[in-house]
């Protein structure tokens, strides 16, 4: 019996599994996030959502002790036996009522949707709702591709199952994502950053200080609000990490959940002490992930990670092999303002 099977059995205590409909099923479950989800600032660690989503998949996909005469959602685990479900991509946007405090994490209600049926992959959306409250916390797409278990390769879905769910797809719901490559050193244009009362920042040429962040415009009077910066450059910044056991799947691998804390380990470790203080408070937007390979445990990886010239307190990330130097993943992350993080922790 996979481990993934086990898994499910063992979450299914106070668990209600509900299929709405051919393409959606609802888990109504009597818990929520666990004490080791929570940070320092008393607020939900991103990584831990896309664990609770990944807790779905194993609770929607797999027969449930409580729940046996039920069927299966997608007939997923009629695909299990020929075919393995590889993440390709993964976009994630987590709403700051997840971040306040006031708001209690459980119990909680995922439902899931099959949005998108390509050639050889599918499109689930999660939406994590406190159903006391009415409220969505967050939401994620999970873009799977199926893979032949002999070639390793990715395999088309097969006839049968074409036939029974191929109606469902929309194709505005494929998930893309564009994989930004690094800078040329030649064309970055750095920037500066000192974390102190006074903070000098320089932008284009210009300079302001973080204790006021508002300039008048001469020509006419009204104030101009200055973006709020993430204290980086546009330069390429680099961590290593190790994968840990602990960091392992059902199947041996690295966790795709743990890619998303390598880069907020790496952002927070990599960067000097000052930066790296400010760096704690920002909560994570939303984030879009790129699986490439496969991480294997005790494989050392390179985070390389700058900020978006465009887009507010954007970053981007490379995972790289070191063995290989190959690119593992690549992921994107945007971050709230610090007016919002502030608010959200106001209550503390």
């Amino acid at each position: 019996m996979p481990a993934f099977v086990k898994i499910a059995g063992q979450l299914s205590a106070g668990v209600r599994r509900e299929f709405l409909s051919p393409n959606k099923v609802r888990l109504t479950l009597s818990w929520g996030f666990p004490y080791e989800a929570f940070g320092p600032s008393a607020t939900v660690k991103p990584w831990h959502v896309l664990n609770l989503v990944e807790s779905g998949r194993a609770l929607s996909f797999n027969s449930l002790p409580n729940q046996p005469e039920q069927s299966l959602f997608l007939c997923v685990q009629d695909l299990y036996s020929h075919y393995g479900l590889f993440q390709g991509s993964v976009k994630l946007n987590i709403f700051k009522e997840l971040y306040d405090i006031s708001i209690p994490k459980t119990p909680l209600v995922l439902e899931k949707e099959l949005v998108y049926v390509g050639k050889s992959s599918m499109n689930l959306h999660t939406d994590v709702i406190l159903p006391s409250k009415s409220l969505t916390l967050a939401s994620c797409e999970v873009q799977s591709v199926l893979i032949d278990r002999e070639t390793r390769r990715p395999a088309p879905h097969p006839d049968w199952w074409r036939e029974k769910f191929g109606q469902y797809t929309d194709a505005t719901k494929q998930l893309k994502v564009n994989v930004r490559k690094e800078p040329e050193e030649d064309t970055i244009r750095g920037g500066e950053f000192e974390s102190k009362d006074n903070t000098s920042h320089k932008l284009n040429n210009g300079e302001f200080t973080a204790k006021d962040q508002k300039l008048t415009d001469q020509n006419s009077n009204s104030s101009l609000h200055l973006p709020d910066l993430l204290p980086l450059s546009e330069r390429v910044t680099s961590y290593n990490l190790t994968v840990c056991e602990s960091d392992s799947d059902s199947y041996g691998h690295a966790n795709w959940s743990v890619y998303l804390k390598y880069c907020l380990d790496a952002l927070v470790m990599g960067s000097p002490s000052e930066a790296s203080k400010e760096l704690k408070r920002r909560a994570v937007k939303s984030a879009e992930i790129s699986y490439i390979s496969e991480g294997s445990v005790g494989q050392e990886v390179c985070v390389k990670f700058w900020k978006d010239e465009v887009v507010p307190r954007g970053v981007h990330f490379h995972i790289i092999g070191c063995d290989s130097k190959q690119l593992m993943n690549y992921v994107f992350v945007q971050f709230y303002s610090l007016e919002d993080v502030e608010l959200m922790l106001s209550k503390l």
